[in-house]
């Protein structure tokens, strides 16, 4: 048997500003969680990912809000296996979101 992969030594840590607004305020925060993994996924960023029997990308929201709150100011953070230019997050995300959820700020 083999031992499970070991983590990448180079991690990326990018924080993002977003706004959960309109019918999206309906999204729980499992919710939100499957659409970020998926939109970072469409838009193919090198995701880290956790070690264990069942990974999962590095996507850490910093407040959960409660189901039917829309706030204009949330945080992400998502911790990627390269470095890229945070406007990339700016430029790629946008289409990959319902309306409602807009990323309004990413910093590196």
């Amino acid at each position: 048997m083999q031992p499970p992969p070991s983590p990448p030594s180079n991690r990326f840590l990018y924080r993002l500003r977003f706004e959960k607004t309109g019918s999206a305020r309906f999204y729980s925060h499992l919710d939100m969680m499957r659409l970020f993994e998926h939109g970072l996924r469409r838009a193919d960023f090198p995701l880290s990912l956790s070690a264990g029997f069942n990974p999962r990308p590095r996507v850490t929201f910093l407040s959960a809000l409660p189901l039917g709150v829309e706030s204009v100011d949330e945080w992400v953070e998502i911790e990627l296996t390269e470095a890229l230019e945070a406007g990339e997050f700016m430029t790629r995300l946008p289409g990959q979101f319902p309306e409602g959820v807009r990323i309004k700020e990413a910093a590196a």
